[in-house]
């Protein structure tokens, strides 16, 4: 199960990719800046939710929630900082 750090810029950046078969991740916000997040990369802050500095979220699949899609995040201003955990199933 991974665990990896993503840079988050005012660009927007993909922070979890597309995975076939993950069946749950967790981001928690490290950094000291607001992080939006979203599954459409096109309008992340419109549409994005805010994952405030200390906080986490935990997505998974539940009863067929798909939790495969790719997610996206972007900052206001400055650096955030993203670590993201990744479930998959055993093999």
């Amino acid at each position: 199960m991974p665990w990896y750090a993503r840079p988050i810029d005012t660009t927007g950046e993909e922070i979890v990719p597309y995975s076939a078969g993950r069946k749950t991740f967790m981001l928690l916000n490290n950094g000291t800046t607001t992080v939006f997040l979203s599954g459409d990369r096109a309008n992340i802050t419109g549409q994005g939710t805010p994952l405030s500095p200390g906080a986490a979220l935990i997505f998974k699949d539940i009863d067929g929630d798909p939790v495969d899609e790719a997610i996206y995040g972007i900052v206001s201003a400055g650096t955030g900082d993203i670590r993201v955990f990744e479930g998959r199933p055993n093999k």
